[in-house]
């Protein structure tokens, strides 16, 4: 599925993450080479300053940061 997105949509894994809740899902990332990120580090970033308490890596922390995502 990973590799249709990019056939069908022109994606640049190397600039796109997967937000994923199994380990199937970390695998599969981590297999295309794209950015992978847990879906409860994800979840978390409409808490802010939460996601710095669990195990996200600086470099999901600067992606989170990034996003101004409207939820209304």
């Amino acid at each position: 599925m990973i590799y249709q997105a990019v056939f069908d949509f022109g994606i640049d894994l190397t600039k796109s993450w997967m937000i994923g809740d199994r380990d199937e899902d970390y695998k599969a990332a981590i297999a295309a080479g794209v950015n992978f990120m847990w879906a409860d580090i994800w979840h978390m970033r409409f808490t802010p300053g939460m996601y710095e308490i669990k195990s996200a890596t600086p470099q999901q922390v600067k992606f989170l940061d990034r996003k101004n995502l409207n939820l209304n």
